[in-house]
């Protein structure tokens, strides 16, 4: 075989040479696109959370108040929707935001929480609720929901503390069915009665519906207290010494202030002021007198009215002498 020629062999190394250039830029072009990409995922992230750090969010230090943990999670939640927040940013950027006795949990426990299958914000807000949420607590707010009633609340202020409390009482209220129920349930006697016609379907249109039955029952008492304000501002059962619209009460009797006629201290003493012109002295005072006789004078006297009545709970025979016999 023939050896190749000067020339060839000339070529042959140009081409090798020429070749580890080319894989050499090929190599610099992947660690340069690499490199990019990284560093453009690195101010991805960057941005994300200068974004996020602008809203200001509360920091949790891992203190056991379920209202104050509930919040943090919200707001964060809001933060997240407002700043574009992609899903595998969130824990990273809410760990930020842990302090003391959470912090401490949360770099001890954290490798093990994040190797479960499925971890991510959702998973992370359970295991932290989980953690921080002692059950004597979660039982003092499902009491507390169970004695919620509207009573003397507005629509607006039942409704929160509702949505508050129903969040810790999740086996009493565990869909949003039977939230709608016990929430019309527990509305005034007056907007319930209204809404009981057509239940609600869901907690949004039961707020709705009650929030303006509420205000409908509000503007009548409101009109009908400025037709009759002495009426409408009485809830009292009753008033000693005065009549509902203030006024002093004055017995029919005896004609003094301060009782009716059937509580008269005078008619008890058997004393009461006549009231005729008999004597002309219409301010003088008349003794009451009390007589007694057997059954067989009652019998005797033939104007005598005899009868049996109930008294105390007992059959008792009375009678009732003319006053003309008292005097013969």
């Amino acid at each position: 075989m023939a050896e190749p020629s000067g020339n060839n062999a000339r070529q042959n190394a140009e081409d090798l040479a020429r070749m580890r250039r080319l894989e050499d830029a090929v190599i610099t072009l992947a660690n340069n696109a690499n490199q990019a990409g990284g560093q453009q995922q690195q101010q991805q992230q960057q941005t994300i959370f200068d974004k996020f750090v602008r809203h200001h969010p509360s920091a949790y230090d891992g203190v056991c108040n379920l209202i104050v943990l509930e919040a943090l999670i919200r707001e964060m939640e809001k933060v997240f929707i407002a700043t574009l927040c992609p899903e595998d940013h969130k824990v990273g950027i809410a760990f930020y935001y842990l302090q003391r006795e959470a912090d401490n949990w949360w770099s001890i426990s954290r490798v093990a929480i994040q190797d479960q299958h499925g971890f991510g914000w959702g998973r992370f807000c359970e295991t932290l609720k989980k953690r921080f949420y002692l059950d004597e607590l979660r039982w003092q707010k499902e009491r507390e929901f169970l004695r919620l009633e509207q009573g003397s609340l507005s629509v607006q202020a039942y409704a929160e503390k509702f949505m508050e409390l129903s969040r810790f009482a999740t086996t009493i209220v565990p869909d949003a069915a039977s939230r709608v129920r016990r929430f019309e349930k527990n509305l005034t006697p007056k907007v319930r009665t209204v809404l009981a016609g057509s239940p609600s379907v869901t907690f949004q249109q039961a707020y709705d519906r009650a929030l303006s039955v509420y205000e409908s029952v509000k503007a009548e008492e409101a009109e009908t207290e400025r037709r009759s304000p002495n009426l409408a501002g009485c809830h009292k059962p009753y008033h000693p010494g005065k009549n509902f619209n203030g006024t002093p009460i004055v017995c029919f009797s005896c004609k003094e202030p301060g009782h009716k006629s059937n509580a008269c201290p005078k008619k008890l003493t058997g004393t009461v002021r006549s009231t005729g012109s008999g004597s002309g002295s219409g301010s003088q005072a008349q003794k009451g007198r009390i007589f007694v006789m057997t059954r067989a004078e009652a019998e005797s006297h033939s104007g005598v009215i005899s009868g049996i009545f109930l008294l105390k709970l007992y059959l008792s025979v009375i009678s009732f002498v003319p006053s003309f016999l008292c005097n013969t």
